[in-house]
């Protein structure tokens, strides 16, 4: 015979069977974090844990069955309403582990109310609270209006268990209401409130004010959303960006061009009705005009007015047209910088180069413009260039006029720094940047390309080079050198293009006396001086039979004869010739 009671066999079995229960749960719910643990390479994931608990069966509903106490813990019930804490080690910032403890059984502990779903007509108003630990408690609603007094709480007693409870007599359109849910057991209670209003006409419609917009990076346009009907209860949209890292959108509508691309920008309305409306944004690269006097932090690529780009080396700006300095933007009539005017940029100590462009030129009246970055021989009586040798060809060597080849070092030129990488990276930017202005040297013995300033002509072919590389040299931007044969003939079939001078390739000198740089009047597209003041060195080799093998290109003050284009030779060493460099600049 069995004794019952508290020392009686079946107690004891039965406490027994409890201690085993909470010990197997424990123990899957502490086995449940070696997957979680190794996937996270050593983190320990809560979210990941909870999800995974919950598909082995050991919880029911992680919405439900786990509460984050908001300190690093946790409360774990299981299937069977065992309740544990969960304690993230060693801290909640820093989770590699965690320690799980038993609690109690729900009903055993008092309950919580996680969270309270309220709906509403203009005519009645419901809720649904969702509670755990509750065991054998119960769940009570009252409801009462925003504006009355505690003691004016009434119970709803039409309730569902699985839908909740709804108060449909009674209630007014358009009032404020607070409904207050009591869950209670035998340890104790808890109480929750929420607020809803009575009225709730839902969105039928959202339209916006543009279905396709344009954008450029880093500049913002602003969608206007319209709801309808106008008494819409909720007239609240929520702006979302379908790739923020293209572009973003604000509470308010405001876009932000991020990185060029395509998103869709939707507007959908909250109060449940899932209205939503869309518009294509295209993020462009920003305008030349956007950028114009802002120093830039690393390369950035943008537009011209008409499509072309130009890529602005990270430490430089782009110069402004302004009353106040030489530069000329009127291609597109309203001094917004375009490549055909020959784009003006300037570093943090004042040297300008030109943006020269290669490839295909778009114009402002839609046709295009060829220019192929290249060797040329031009005509003497009308400037037409006749390509020689295309820059892909650059491996090869190619004569012009029996005697002039580039990529080749003689016993006294110093032959281009790295002409291949040269042609590949002025390809790939579709440019490349010619200094505005003739060199000269600064206190700091450095090369300048500045106006105003006193050429430098006191070296030869080979020490000029070495100055035009050190100009930039170690610049995580742009690679600096002495400016090579396709570079110089390159600008020449630019300048003949865009300047208004379709022969300037054989245009001679502007003034008879020597001058500081940029004084002597010759200035095509916000270039100065390639076929006045002085000649100047290139990378370019003479094979002719003397021993002059470096060459110079361009005009001279003192030579009546001479043109922008003209090749001529010299020796090394400058002794009583006026040669200065011009620095060549491409983008790295």
């Amino acid at each position: 015979m069995y004794v019952m009671g508290d020392n009686g066999v079946f107690k004891r079995a039965s406490d027994a069977r409890l201690k085993t229960n909470i010990a197997k749960y424990q123990e899957m719910l502490e086995t449940s974090k070696g997957p979680i643990i190794i996937d996270g390479l050593g983190t320990f994931n809560p979210d990941d844990y909870f999800q995974y608990i919950q598909d082995q069966g050991i919880i029911e509903d992680k919405e439900t069955d786990v509460i984050d106490n908001g300190d690093g813990t946790y409360d774990v019930t299981t299937k069977p309403g065992y309740i544990f804490l969960m304690e993230l080690l060693p801290t909640k910032e820093n989770p590699v582990d965690a320690k799980i403890e038993y609690l109690g059984q729900a009903g055993k502990i008092a309950p919580i109310i996680k969270k309270i779903e309220t709906g509403a007509t203009s005519t009645s108003i419901t809720a649904k609270a969702i509670v755990v630990r509750l065991g054998n408690g119960t769940v009570t609603y009252y409801y009462k209006l925003a504006s009355a007094s505690e003691n004016e709480y009434q119970e709803i007693t039409n309730v569902n268990e699985e839908t909740g409870a709804i108060q449909d007599t009674g209630i007014t359109a358009g009032e404020k209401y607070i409904i207050k849910v009591v869950a209670k057991n035998e340890v104790g209670e808890a109480v929750k409130t929420a607020e809803i209003i009575a009225t709730r006409i839902f969105v039928e419609s959202i339209s916006l004010n543009k279905t396709e917009e344009k954008v450029s990076e880093g500049k913002t346009t602003t969608l206007i959303a319209t709801v309808k009907p106008d008494n819409a209860t909720n007239k609240t949209v929520r702006w979302e960006s379908s790739d923020t890292t293209i572009a973003t959108v604000s509470d308010t509508g405001v876009v932000t061009g991020k990185k060029v691309g395509t998103v869709t920008i939707t507007a959908k309305a909250t109060d449940g009705s899932n209205v939503t409306a869309s518009c294509t944004v295209t993020v462009k690269l920003p305008t030349v005009a956007d950028i114009v006097d802002q120093v830039q932090e690393e390369n950035k690529v943008a537009e011209d007015e008409n499509g072309n780009p130009i890529t602005v080396p990270g430490g430089f700006k782009v110069v402004p047209d302004t009353e106040d300095n030489d530069v000329d933007y009127t291609y597109s009539g309203d001094k917004k910088p375009c490549v055909q005017d020959g784009i003006v940029i300037e570093d943090e100590e004042g040297n300008q180069f030109v943006w020269i462009p290669v490839g295909d030129i778009k114009n402002k009246d839609g046709t295009t413009t060829t220019i192929t970055l290249g060797r040329y021989k031009f005509n003497a009586t009308d400037g037409t260039p006749n390509l020689k040798q295309n820059a892909d060809n650059y491996a090869e060597t190619v004569t012009i006029e029996n005697y002039f080849q580039e990529l080749v070092v003689g016993s006294g030129n110093l032959a281009s720094r790295n002409l291949g990488g040269f042609v590949t990276k002025t390809k790939t930017a579709e440019g490349y940047y010619f200094a505005r202005f003739e060199s000269s040297r600064g206190t700091d013995a450095k090369i300048k390309s500045k106006a105003n300033q006193s050429v430098t002509t006191d070296s030869g072919q080979n020490t000029a080079a070495q100055w035009c590389r050190a100009m930039y040299s170690g610049n995580d931007y742009v690679v600096s050198d002495l400016i090579n044969s396709y570079s110089w003939d390159t600008a020449i079939v630019f300048i003949q293009e865009y300047s208004g001078n379709s022969n300037y390739a054989n245009q001679t000198r502007k003034s008879t006396s020597l001058s500081k740089t940029g004084k002597a009047g010759d200035k095509v597209c916000n270039i100065h001086d390639m076929a006045s003041n002085y000649y100047e060195w290139t990378t370019e080799h003479y094979a002719g039979t003397s021993i002059a093998d470096c060459v110079y290109r361009g005009g001279y003050a003192s030579h009546s004869n001479a043109v922008s284009s003209e090749r001529g030779s010299s020796i090394q060493s400058p002794s009583g010739n006026a040669v200065t460099p011009r620095v060549l600049l491409w983008i790295k």
